[in-house]
C-alpha cells in the first residue's frame, strides 16, 4: 500500500493515467537487478529508484577509478577505490531512502547470474563487452527472464532493446556466431556521457513499462540513437529459428506488443 508520503514523492508520475496510483502499488512490490554499474548502469539505477521501484540489484565487480567520473554519475571523488556497487546503493538511498538496494560486488557467470535471475522481475543489462552480453543474453533467455540490453557504438551511437515473452533475444538481433573473439580495437573504449545517461534512461523506461503493464515495449526491435544527429530509428528484429536459446515459447509480456519499423 501507498504510503502518504509515497503519495508526494511519485505525485507527478501517479497523475499520468498510465501510470496512477495501482501502476506505482506495483512498483513498489517489482524487483529489478542491474548488471554493471557504469554509464548507463548509473542512469538507469537513479531513474529506476528515484521513480519508486521496491527493490534494486546491483551487480558489479569493480571499484570507482578516476576515469569513471565523467560518465558515471553515480559517483564523486570521495568514492575512489570504493566497490561501485556501494557507492552507488549510498546515492541512490540518499535520494530515497524508502526502496531496498541489495549489492553484489562481483562479476556475472553463468552460475551466479541464473541463481539471482530467480529473486527478481526484471533485469537491465548494462555491463560492457559482446561476450559478457551474449553470456547474459544466453542465460536469461534460457530462464525466460524479461530483461533490456543497452550498448553503445563508439562514441555517439547508443542500442536498447527488450527481450521478454518470447521475443528475439540478443543474438537473433545481432545474428553474430557464438565464438566472436574479444573485441580487439587499439586504445582504450570510446564514449561519451550524455549518451550513457540517454540509453540508461530508456531502459529504465523499459523496466517500468514492463512492470505496470499496458504499455509498449522495444520488444523484436532495436532502438537507435545517435546523440551527434540527435536521430532515432526503431528497426523490427526476426527471431531466429533455429536460435537456441529462445525458439521455446515464454512468459507472456505484461506491456502490449506493436511491431514495425519507426524513425
Amino acid at each position: 500500500m501507498l504510503t502518504d508520503a509515497d503519495l508526494t514523492r511519485y505525485s507527478r508520475q501517479i497523475a499520468l493515467t498510465n501510470i496512477g496510483k495501482a501502476g506505482q502499488e506495483k512498483l513498489k512490490n517489482s524487483r529489478v537487478l542491474i548488471i554493471g554499474t557504469g554509464g548507463g548502469g548509473s542512469a538507469a539505477a537513479l531513474y529506476a529508484g528515484a521513480m519508486g521501484i521496491g527493490t534494486l540489484g546491483l551487480l558489479d565487480p569493480d571499484v570507482v577509478e578516476l576515469s569513471n567520473l565523467s560518465r558515471q554519475i553515480l559517483y564523486s571523488h570521495s568514492d575512489l577505490g570504493r566497490f561501485k556497487v556501494e557507492a552507488a546503493k549510498e546515492r541512490i538511498l540518499a535520494n530515497n531512502p524508502d526502496i531496498r538496494v541489495n549489492t553484489y560486488p562481483f562479476a556475472a557467470n553463468g552460475e551466479n547470474l541464473a541463481d539471482l535471475s530467480e529473486d527478481y522481475d526484471f533485469i537491465l543489462d548494462d555491463a560492457s563487452g559482446l561476450q559478457t552480453k551474449f553470456m547474459i543474453n544466453d542465460v536469461l533467455a534460457t530462464c525466460r527472464k524479461p530483461y533490456a540490453f543497452a550498448g553503445t557504438n563508439w562514441y555517439n551511437m547508443g542500442k536498447v532493446g527488450t527481450v521478454a515473452g518470447g521475443s528475439a533475444c540478443f543474438r537473433c538481433m545481432l545474428d553474430l556466431p557464438a565464438d566472436l573473439p574479444a573485441d580487439t580495437r587499439p586504445g582504450p573504449v570510446r564514449v561519451i556521457g550524455p549518451l550513457l545517461g540517454v540509453i540508461g534512461s530508456i531502459q529504465a523506461m523499459e523496466a517500468v513499462k514492463y512492470l505496470v503493464g499496458g504499455h509498449d515495449l522495444l520488444r523484436d526491435r532495436v532502438l537507435m540513437f545517435n546523440l551527434v544527429t540527435l536521430s532515432m530509428k526503431i528497426s523490427p528484429v526476426e527471431k531466429r529459428p533455429n536460435c537456441p536459446f529462445c525458439n521455446a515459447e515464454g512468459e507472456t509480456v505484461k506491456g502490449e506488443v506493436s511491431r514495425g519499423e519507426r524513425t
